[in-house]
């Protein structure tokens, strides 16, 4: 009777054994989660909640897997943000937008941004080098509404622009410190612009 009993017993520490050993990998496994969500480590916390969702199943992990979402969303906005890519903005934009929400603060950060890079570029596409006067004038704020300015004016060169600089100071509502600086700026295209200029009869 006591060696009929021993299989029972042996069986009941197996499973014992194996549910400890069970009970061990899940705690290691969420340990990790845990671990990684806390060092915001995208890929730790992929890697951990590959072996979690095995243990414990999608749903109970779906805290930890919308954290990587926002994981995700952040890292691609800060990489298309310092990579000054439009295009790549735009792309990181759409997808971090259901994840975040308009009113997250790293949405508005990189909408700002893309705003900077839309206003430079239509800037270069409207007189080639104005992003670099109005840097060396200190005026970037101004660099988007320049560009709709000489669009307005057909205004396609510095030396354009530097023929109007009334015009456009007044335009950008410049102060009259920022307008002179804005004029010691297109100095050097202001003498291009009286060279070319047909001789006065």
């Amino acid at each position: 009777s006591a060696a009929s009993g021993q299989p029972g017993v042996e069986a009941l520490v197996a499973e014992a054994s194996a549910l400890l050993d069970l009970l061990e990998r899940e705690w290691r496994s969420w340990s990790a989660v845990e671990e990684a969500m806390s060092s915001k480590n995208a890929d730790s916390l992929r890697a951990a909640l590959t072996e979690a969702q095995e243990l414990f199943g999608v749903e109970d992990c779906s805290q930890a897997v919308a954290f990587l979402a926002e994981l995700e969303a952040e890292a691609a906005l800060a990489k298309a943000s310092e990579a000054r890519d439009v295009e790549m903005l735009q792309g990181a934009l759409a997808q971090a937008r259901p994840t975040l929400g308009d009113a997250d603060a790293r949405i508005q950060a990189a909408l700002l941004v893309l705003e900077t890079l839309e206003a430079e570029k239509q800037a270069a596409l409207a007189a080639p080098g104005l992003q670099e006067v109005l840097a060396e004038a200190q005026l970037q704020r101004f660099l988007g509404p320049a560009g709709v300015w000489c669009q307005q004016v057909g205004a396609t060169t510095l030396a354009d622009v530097a023929r109007h600089i009334d015009a456009m100071a007044a335009a950008l509502g410049a102060k009259p410190l920022e307008k002179k600086r804005l004029a010691k700026a297109l100095e050097p295209h202001a003498a291009k612009a009286a060279a070319a200029a047909p001789p006065s009869t």
